[in-house]
């Protein structure tokens, strides 16, 4: 279990995710609007790919992340763990089986 107050944590929202999401930010609007999209396995392509792959990953790692319940200490329990027991976990999955699929393919003009 990956405590949710631990360095390596706060560290991976920090680091890693909040520079990828003010991109996104910036990127998907414009992209929407002007139809911009990237040329396959250009550079920006593959770095775009790599933003989605790590955004997967987070989703994973959220899996085996401890709760925190009222009391404000972090709870032996994983978010998979609840996920089972509150029958979260088919629809979790039906969700990425849904989900992975775009992020294959690849459209080539």
């Amino acid at each position: 279990m990956i405590n949710p107050k631990s360095s390596f944590r706060m560290t991976w929202d920090l680091a890693a995710l909040l520079p990828l999401l003010l991109y996104l930010t910036v990127m998907m609007p414009f992209r929407l609007c002007f139809a911009n999209d990237p040329k396959p396995f250009t550079g920006i392509y593959v770095f775009e790919f790599a933003i989605d792959m790590i955004f997967i990953a987070d989703i994973f790692l959220n899996f085996f992340t401890g709760v925190i319940l009222d009391n404000d200490d972090p709870h032996d329990s994983t978010i998979l763990v609840e996920c089972v027991q509150n029958a979260r976990l088919p629809r979790a999955i039906a969700l990425l089986c849904c989900i992975l699929p775009g992020f294959l393919c690849v459209k080539f003009e």
